[in-house]
This record gives structure tokens, C-alpha cells and sequence, in this order.
């Protein structure tokens, strides 16, 4: 019925916004730990607790891919599975990343242009591009570790 299919509608959306709901903060950090001169300067200031390495993240992207999906069920019987795509691209320059006893404790102002494209079914759904203003400095509270156990010096 036209009301079911309005309820359906109303569901996916829901669980749609829910599904899309990511701390793109942690999307940042996660790409910046495979990053070769972070973890130098990790390693460096474990060896010396009381330095900080100020290392300038060169113009970089970073790529997060993320696929949710939704299963619709009616009556209990599973009709139908949606599958979604959501790809966000960080375009990032002049950031400096501040490194202290092996973690990354701050950033420094820098400039990044987020492209995002939600696609379902391999259709494009949505794409955006906007720039994020970084603040001149972003405290990490709690910093973050760089170096995995099996990476410590």
C-alpha cells in the first residue's frame, strides 16, 4: 500500500542517517598513523620523553570507504538487502601534526577540502565538497598513540 511504502521509506531513511553517523576526527587520525614521519617522530620522542617533534603533514589525501548496508524485512521474511556506499576524501594542506612521548598530542591550522559521495546500489546518491576550517590549534584529548606494540622501539 501507498502507506507501507511511505513507512519503507521513512525507515531507510532513518537508518540511513544512523548508518552515515561517523566521527570523521577518528577517519583523520586512523590515516595519519600509516603516516612514515609520524611514526619516526613517535618513536624519537619515546626514546627522549621530555622532546616534541612538530612534523609538517605534506599535501595529502586521505581516503575512508564505508559500506553500510540495509536489510528490509517485511513480515519477517527479508525482501530485500540495500547496499550503500559513502566515500569521503580529506584533501589536506599545511597541516603540522605535534608529537609528544610517542603520541600526537595537537594540529596545527592547515587547510582541507572534503569531497563525500554516497552511492547505493553502485548509483550516486549525493556528492558534496566543502572545506573544513581547522582551528589554529586542535588539542587531542586524549592524544593519540601512533605506534602499535609490535612498532615500539
Amino acid at each position: 500500500s501507498a502507506s507501507g511504502l511511505q513507512a519503507v521509506d521513512h525507515e531507510i531513511a532513518t537508518v540511513t542517517d544512523g548508518l552515515l553517523d561517523l566521527d570523521v576526527g577518528d577517519i583523520l587520525v586512523s590515516g595519519w598513523r600509516k603516516y612514515a614521519a609520524l611514526s619516526k617522530a613517535a618513536k624519537s620522542t619515546l626514546t627522549a620523553p621530555d622532546s616534541e617533534e612538530v612534523v609538517a603533514l605534506a599535501t595529502h589525501k586521505i581516503t575512508f570507504t564505508h559500506r553500510p548496508h540495509i536489510d528490509l524485512f517485511v513480515n519477517d521474511a527479508k525482501v530485500n538487502t540495500l547496499e550503500f556506499e559513502l566515500i569521503l576524501a580529506f584533501d589536506l594542506s599545511g597541516v603540522l601534526a605535534v608529537v609528544k612521548s610517542g603520541k600526537l598530542v595537537a594540529l596545527r591550522a592547515g587547510k582541507c577540502v572534503l569531497t563525500a559521495t554516497l552511492s547505493l546500489e553502485k548509483g550516486q546518491l549525493a556528492r558534496r565538497q566543502g572545506h573544513i576550517d581547522l582551528p589554529l590549534v586542535v588539542q587531542l584529548h586524549p592524544p593519540v598513540t601512533l605506534l602499535d606494540d609490535n612498532r615500539m622501539p
